[in-house]
């Protein structure tokens, strides 16, 4: 992995837009293998079994819901994306609203707070995930023998310790190979090593999928012990004893469109600015969608419900004694049918798969952390040097993040809780970043009301104990609220709009012929919800298939 990282940095370059966007030249396919196994996180498999667990399959709808955002973002933003030109979510910031003093600002303000603050975040959680499943299942008895190894963790400072000093050695020897090839070759370099992973990764899920149908009986075991189970698991609907019926209606009202990357923002925009064109673009997130929704949810979900046979809800440790940790730790779930794997031979097959995933995550935040660095934070605080010299600076900065996960992460316990405070801290942007592609009265104003607003209720609902979803609530609709009555009341310069209006040429109330708009979105919207209905029916069909079968 690291002669492949250092391999593919050579197509890479000296500017910010060779280094950070790959000289704009990657293919569709790339772009969709790098972002489909950059969301194949350790995190994730733990985090939806979990919640089939909890709810069922049913419990899939609160990420199944952001097939509206990826539909948008896929048959109209993207296109838009690549014709700002930007390198960086941040910097289309003064093209889009000027280069004024609070556009500069705010450039900068969401270049630290996308590009360290939620990536720090999303760095801790990934982490805490890799940390859980190193700790299930690497065999300690072993690696404790060896002297060097026992020092090693008996040094690590609490601080920084993840579940255990020999944890944390694993991961940190593992973090050092991904910064050193994520040092040298830049986004290129990523994207390369995501393609061989996005295979390695997809086939160990396989893998761990059969596996898991065979230690539930086998096909017809695992079907009838998922008709026997006292609640209907395979209902992909919502409703009592499933996923509750408000938390559906939250998630398709607010969640979608509530989040700091409802747009795109963030390592997706960095693909779609890396691709060759806008139709490279298009078809590449297209593609990213399928794999995203359908591939994902097919080998997480079979195991997902195989573990509910495995491991019964009411006496997880009945049929086999590892089920005793998922007492403790209901996200272990997956870990578990991986450490049960890896005791029956396929060892192999586990911990290559687990740290390519692992570094795939590791890997694009890191690129994209330090891109904001180079391109937004640097140039704010008016260090004016070369892109070279900026280039380099960035590359001390992805030291800094992994530095800061660490330290973060040494404090969490549950994944799906950082889930929810990411989500409720971004929800402020959310429909300021949606609006700014559809309406030119948009403005800065937008998006720093829809923050603060985000942020205020996020400390509201942390003072009267709100549970997950109903904070999620909260916080979308302040902001929301928020963001729409300062668009109405602060009108922009009309000036600017327009100029970003011929570069960029999007669609929705802006100016020119109001009729050809209105056919175009309408053109738009029709596609939209086609694909967003082809892909629930598909989702809503797996439990199906599987009664069929």
């Amino acid at each position: 992995m690291l002669i492949l990282g250092i391999m593919g940095g050579k197509r890479g370059g000296d500017s910010i837009a060779g280094y950070f966007l790959a000289n704009r030249r990657l293919a569709w396919y790339s772009l969709s293998f790098s972002m489909l196994i950059t969301t194949y996180a350790p995190d994730t498999p733990l985090t939806v079994c979990s919640l089939i667990r909890k709810y069922g399959i049913s419990g899939n709808w609160y990420w199944w819901s952001w097939i509206i955002a990826y539909a948008i973002i896929a048959v109209i933003i993207a296109r838009l994306w690549h014709r700002s030109g930007v390198v960086t979510d941040a910097q289309l910031v003064t093209l889009r609203y000027g280069n004024t003093k609070i556009s500069r600002f705010l450039r900068f303000f969401k270049a630290l707070y996308s590009g360290v603050l939620i990536n720090v975040i999303i760095l801790s959680w990934v982490f805490l995930a890799m940390g859980k499943i190193i700790k299930v299942i690497v065999p300690w008895h072993e690696l404790t023998g060896n002297k060097v190894f026992s020092f090693l963790s008996s040094i690590v400072p609490d601080y920084i310790t993840i579940i255990s000093g020999e944890v944390t050695v694993i991961l940190m020897l593992c973090l050092i190979v991904v910064l050193i090839y994520s040092w040298v070759g830049g986004l290129a370099a990523v994207v390369y090593t995501d393609v061989l992973q996005f295979f390695i990764g997809v086939i160990m899920g396989f893998v761990v999928a059969f596996f898991s149908i065979d230690l539930a009986g086998g096909w017809s075991g695992f079907v009838d012990g998922i008709s026997k189970l006292r609640i209907d698991y395979l209902t992909p609907l919502p409703g009592e004893g499933r996923y509750p019926l408000s938390y559906f209606l939250i998630a398709f009202s607010v969640v979608w469109w509530a989040n700091i990357f409802s747009d795109g923002t963030g390592y997706i925009a960095q693909r779609i600015n890396a691709s060759r064109n806008e139709i490279e673009a298009t078809k590449g997130v297209m593609f990213f969608i399928f794999l995203y929704f359908i591939l994902r949810s097919i080998m997480w979900i079979i195991p997902g419900l195989a573990m509910l046979i495995i491991f019964p809800v009411e006496t997880p440790a009945s049929k086999l004694a590892e089920g005793a940790l998922l007492e403790r730790d209901p996200e272990l779930g997956y870990a578990l049918l991986m450490k049960i794997m890896a005791e029956r031979g396929m060892a192999y097959i586990v911990i290559v798969g687990v740290f390519a995933v692992f570094m795939s995550t590791v890997d694009t935040h890191l690129n994209w952390g330090a891109s904001y660095v180079a391109n937004d934070i640097l140039p704010y605080l008016g260090f004016n040097i070369s892109e070279r010299k900026k280039i380099l600076v960035s590359k001390f900065s992805i030291v800094m993040f992994v530095i800061l996960g660490l330290l973060i992460s040494s404090r969490l316990t549950s994944i799906f809780s950082m889930w929810v405070i990411m989500a409720s801290l971004g929800a402020g942007m959310g429909l300021a970043h949606l609006l700014r592609w559809f309406w030119w009265r948009v403005s800065p104003v937008t998006e720093i009301t829809g923050t603060i607003a985000s942020l205020l209720s996020t400390i509201i609902a942390s003072l009267y104990k709100m549970d997950e979803m109903n904070t999620l609530l909260l916080s979308g609709l302040a902001s929301g609220s928020a963001s729409i009555l300062a668009t109405l009341l602060y009108k922009p310069d009309e000036h600017t709009a327009r100029e970003f209006f011929e570069k960029v040429r999007p669609t929705g109330i802006w100016f020119g012929d109001k009729k050809a708009s209105y056919l175009e979105a309408i053109r738009y919207i029709t596609k939209c919800v086609v694909l967003i209905i082809a892909i629930a029916s598909i989702l809503c069909a797996i439990p199906v298939l599987i009664k069929l079968f």
